[in-house]
């Protein structure tokens, strides 16, 4: 579990039925869709990005040579070494 050290910033969309989604702004996963924005307040408390998914975002970043997307605190994840 990753300790961000901050409350986390989670962009809410709308969407065409007039619900909301959350969207984690570290992982980029819905976190939940709700008909009331403030019920996502309960679902984005409960969070935790995927390491897999954080270490996946972050390759693809430097491979296009941006900054990958880490924040303060956040787990080191050591690359997937290959055998043989």
């Amino acid at each position: 579990m990753a300790d961000f050290g901050e409350q986390r910033e989670f962009p809410h969309r709308v969407n065409g039925d007039g619900t909301f989604d959350s969207i984690c702004p570290q992982c980029y996963v819905t976190i939940g869709t709700s008909t009331w924005e403030a019920e996502l307040e309960r679902m984005e408390a409960a969070h935790v990005c995927d390491p897999v998914r954080l270490r996946y975002y972050e390759r693809n970043a430097i491979r296009e040579g941006q900054k990958p997307p880490r924040s303060e605190g956040s787990q080191k994840i050591e690359p997937i070494k290959r055998v043989g």
